[in-house]
């Protein structure tokens, strides 16, 4: 500790006795117990960390602090290593989520930003972006979470409106690549299909998925007003259906929204 604190001028030593690691392992399960996005934690390290608001705010927030830092192969859990206290954390970063637009829907770029920091949030970190004419290429954003603001049919997303579209503007639901897909909203017309949400691997018996399409053709400004009651209704307490529900109702112009998956399913990887 000495050492420590030579080595970091802010980090002030605490009274008392610094806890086991079987004791502040317990802190942690209270704390997992009631986050089950956060999955389990089988190694760990104990050290100084910066207390931050990574889960919420607390009294350590911005102090360096002692602390047991628990890890899986997605997130850090910071406990404060003479009382329990989660004092923070963070977030392993790789590409797991992607989100896409064509610039030829006038709201793409706003509603890939609301779509792409939600997923974010949601431990999709991080999220890959095109806003782009050539969705040829769609296909290396598909990861686990995927949004896409576009045209669309039953069968194939595209960047340009009508028929006899040329290939490089558009992607094809047989062209979806075979992966761990959790988490998918087409924001397209006509995608509520299950080509599209069997493409993605998502079924009504799928447990921790969610897939949702639009049921008919939608104007983008509707979609949009969608999108900025949906992603926030993602906080962790409501369902990707209920968040749909409720967004539809707020929205309030008829949209017909389709689901398919886990109704249970919050929407965090």
């Amino acid at each position: 500790l000495l050492y420590l604190y030579k080595s970091e001028p802010s980090f002030v030593k605490e009274e008392g006795t610094v806890l086991s690691e079987k004791q502040a392992n317990e802190y942690l399960k209270t704390y997992v117990s009631k986050q089950e996005w956060l999955g389990s934690f089988d190694k760990y390290e104990i050290k100084t960390v910066k207390a931050n608001s990574f889960f919420f705010d607390n009294k350590d927030n911005g102090n360096i602090v002692l602390a047991f830092c628990f890890y899986n192969d997605n997130y850090l859990v910071y406990v404060n290593a003479y009382n329990g206290d989660i004092i923070g954390g963070d977030i392993f970063k790789t590409t797991r989520g992607g989100a896409i637009g064509t610039p030829d829907i006038y709201t793409s770029s706003q509603s890939i930003s609301l779509a792409k920091n939600k997923l974010i949030s949601l431990g999709y970190s991080d999220v890959i972006e095109m806003n782009s004419y050539y969705l040829v290429g769609a296909t290396t954003y598909m990861k686990e979470a995927f949004y896409a603001c576009c045209h669309g049919t039953s069968t194939v997303l595209s960047s340009i409106a009508g028929n006899n579209i040329p290939t490089q503007y558009q992607c094809s639901y047989t062209s979806v690549p075979t992966g761990t897909h959790k988490f998918v909203f087409l924001d397209a017309c006509n995608t509520a299909s299950t080509n599209w949400s069997t493409a993605f691997g998502i079924t009504s018996g799928s447990i921790g998925k969610a897939f949702i399409g639009w049921a008919q053709s939608v104007p983008a400004g509707n979609t949009l007003d969608f999108c900025t009651y949906f992603w926030p209704l993602l906080n962790g307490y409501n369902s990707v259906w209920v968040a749909a529900i409720q967004a539809c109702a707020l929205e309030g112009s008829g949209l017909s929204l389709w689901f398919i998956g886990d109704q249970t399913y919050n929407g965090y990887y």
